[in-house]
């Protein structure tokens, strides 16, 4: 098994995805960062707005998820 674990470690793919994954990481360690720079209040400030976006997003993909079940369900059958 360490020669097949060996082996997947050094396939062109596991380095990718790990490549990617480090690269995710990284980006939202540095957002993180930038946004604890932003004060308090101004979170405050956004919060109605952000949670009006987030609730249309929401009903927005719970209506792709059905029309997309509806289409699967015509297609077979």
């Amino acid at each position: 098994t360490l020669s097949s674990l060996r082996s997947l470690i050094g396939s062109e793919e596991v380095r990718c995805r790990v490549s990617v994954s480090v690269s995710v990481s990284r980006l939202a360690l540095v957002i993180m960062v930038v946004m604890a720079q932003i004060p308090p209040r101004v979170y405050e400030g956004w919060a109605p707005y952000l949670y009006i976006i987030c609730i249309i997003l929401l009903v927005c993909s719970r209506a792709i998820l059905i029309f997309v079940r509806f289409q699967m369900s015509i297609m077979s059958g």
